[in-house]
């Protein structure tokens, strides 16, 4: 796959991500009203996203929306159970 096929397909994720992810609808929300233009703000989406990707590459887990948890405060060992725990919910 080149560079443009991935450049592509990497827009069109962030594009989608934006209409259906409620965070990182908000990221480019905040992004825009820093001033940035639509383009350099769309590329920080795509950035953000192959950060998950790649973090969710290298723990070898399923990405899982902290966002639902943002109320609580975690320790590292609550952390880790609620991470294992919607693990668990993925794979039953």
């Amino acid at each position: 796959m080149g560079d443009r096929q991935m450049k592509s397909l990497l827009s069109m994720a962030a594009c989608t991500a934006i209409q259906y992810d409620s965070e990182l609808r908000q990221y480019y929300k905040k992004k825009r009203e820093e001033g940035k233009l639509k383009m350099i703000a769309l590329n920080n989406v795509r950035n953000k996203l192959l950060s998950r990707v790649f973090a969710v590459v290298k723990r070898g887990t399923p990405y899982v929306e902290l966002q639902k948890f943002a109320a609580w405060k975690f320790s590292r060992k609550s952390l880790d159970l609620t991470l294992e725990y919607g693990y668990r919910q993925l794979t039953e």
